[in-house]
């Protein structure tokens, strides 16, 4: 169904999105975003497995940026019906309540859109485009990290 490319990429997202939305496991991005740069460095990593070439750092660098936009995009689907299921009205009550108790707002609704519109096209749309922006480029550094390892750029080993 897939080429070999298509699911290097995919199970470097996978992985990079799981780390991201995984509880606990998810602090490991509070170090420089090392998940999504992990995810990237085992897109080329599988890339070079599934298809038996060595990748130039062109190419490492296209493999681990379409893994981090890739990820993006999973991520904002995952979290988007995550919210749907707990409900919005829930969510936004504890919102509204949270930014009333730090002063943030003066009134019952203070010009905060109903929690639902915040999930609509034009509200997923830039958060999807900034995500892909930042999983991109250390997705792209992990890649970048792997292809000059194979390339004997880098030490494998410390």
């Amino acid at each position: 169904m897939f080429d070999q490319k298509t699911k290097a990429i995919l199970a470097g997202s996978g992985i990079s999105t799981l780390i991201a939305i995984l509880p606990v496991i998810n602090l490991i991005n509070f170090l420089f975003c090392a998940g999504y740069i992990f995810g990237g460095y085992m897109a080329v990593y599988f890339r070079e497995r599934f298809t038996g070439d060595r990748l130039s750092l062109s190419e490492g660098a296209l493999t681990g940026v379409l893994s981090g936009v890739v990820a993006a995009v999973i991520y904002t689907l995952i979290t988007s019906a995550l919210m749907q299921l707990v409900g919005f009205s829930q969510v936004e009550t504890q919102m509204k309540e949270a930014f009333t108790q730090y002063g943030l707002m003066t009134g019952a609704d203070a010009g905060l859109p109903p929690l639902a519109e915040l999930f609509s096209f034009p509200y997923v749309l830039i958060p999807v485009l900034f995500l892909s922006l930042l999983y991109g480029f250390f997705s792209m550094i992990g890649g970048l990290i792997r292809t000059a390892q194979t390339n004997g750029q880098l030490p494998a080993q410390p």
